[in-house]
């Protein structure tokens, strides 16, 4: 099992326990270019701060999780 938190339709998980590299490079690969992605959140009504969000990595809130459901 592993952690996650569902906000919305977004489902925030802790990679550490099932990727093999930490969570800074895998979004570094990812480049700066993501017009298929943004253009679909844009049209859901997120702003671009919020889509910006989406394309780093932020710390996860263990203490937050009280349940594995």
């Amino acid at each position: 099992r592993y952690k996650s938190m569902k906000v919305g339709q977004l489902k925030y998980i802790d990679s550490m326990q099932f990727m093999n590299t930490s969570l800074a490079s895998l979004t570094k690969n990812l480049g700066d270019n993501h017009p298929i992605t943004t253009e679909y959140f844009k049209k859901q009504g997120y702003s671009s701060e919020q889509i910006s969000l989406a394309y780093r990595k932020e710390t996860f809130p263990h203490e937050y999780i009280d349940s594995y459901d």
